[in-house]
């Protein structure tokens, strides 16, 4: 299905997907600013917030590479994924936002880091790999995948 619809091969595509999910956080991490009561889990949402707003940034300057100018924002709108808005306005009203916003953020994250894998098997540029690598490791850092003990 997607190969009948997509008019350019290689990296831009799943560069555009990063960059989506990269808006998705921000987006998320936007409003769990003004809402999140837990001041850890609004520390660390700010952390994420800016964290993935330098990423966004980076994945930009790598998509001019790839022929996308200025509206890389408007070209991978497409791939963002709004739908938890509702779930979090519902949390709010029934005051469930932080355990909500918890959940959505650990899903976003998942998405996000499910992205770079592949932005990372299609890129062919040893240094935009190092800088898709450098994401990854950065998120790790902030909000490990794995449990560790």
């Amino acid at each position: 299905f997607s190969f009948v619809f997509s008019n350019d091969s290689g990296p831009k595509k799943p560069l555009l997907e990063v960059s989506a999910a990269q808006a998705d956080i921000i987006a998320l991490t936007k409003d769990g600013n003004i809402n999140l009561r837990d001041s850890s889990l609004k520390a660390k949402n700010t952390m994420i917030r800016f964290t993935a707003t330098s990423h966004n940034t980076d994945t930009k300057a790598i998509l001019v590479t790839y022929g996308v100018g200025k509206d890389a924002a408007k070209q991978s709108k497409p791939y963002q994924d709004t739908t938890y808005t509702e779930q979090l306005k519902k949390a709010l009203e029934n005051n469930a936002y932080d355990a909500t916003y918890q959940k959505i953020l650990a899903d976003k994250l998942s998405v996000y880091r499910a992205k770079l894998n592949n932005a990372y098997g299609a890129i062919s540029s040893t240094k935009q790999k190092t800088e898709i690598s450098n994401f990854f490791n950065q998120l790790e850092l902030l909000a490990p995948s794995t449990t560790k003990q």
